[in-house]
């Protein structure tokens, strides 16, 4: 899977579960977003981190992602599962 066939992936899954869960895109080119993406480890693109309501990562990914394992992780934490 292509990274750039991620960007409809995501939106889709947006479309999906955007009542339900935030959608947030962090540019990490953008000097101004260096300490959130230090914070989050995060190294190369593309990237994808889970958080819960408190802001915990609760699954990351790097490099492409099916959508079924975004769909699963959703499920699982809107379940109160955690990751």
């Amino acid at each position: 899977m292509a990274c750039q066939a991620m960007g409809p992936v995501v939106h889709g899954l947006e479309k999906d579960y955007g009542d339900r869960i935030g959608f947030n895109y962090l540019d990490v080119e953008d000097p101004a977003n260096q300490a959130l993406a230090d914070r989050l480890g995060s190294r190369g693109q593309p990237r994808f981190y889970l958080l819960d309501g408190q802001g915990k990562v609760v699954e990351s990914w790097a490099g492409p992602v099916r959508e079924a394992t975004f769909r699963a992780a959703f499920d699982r934490l809107l379940a109160g599962e955690g990751g």
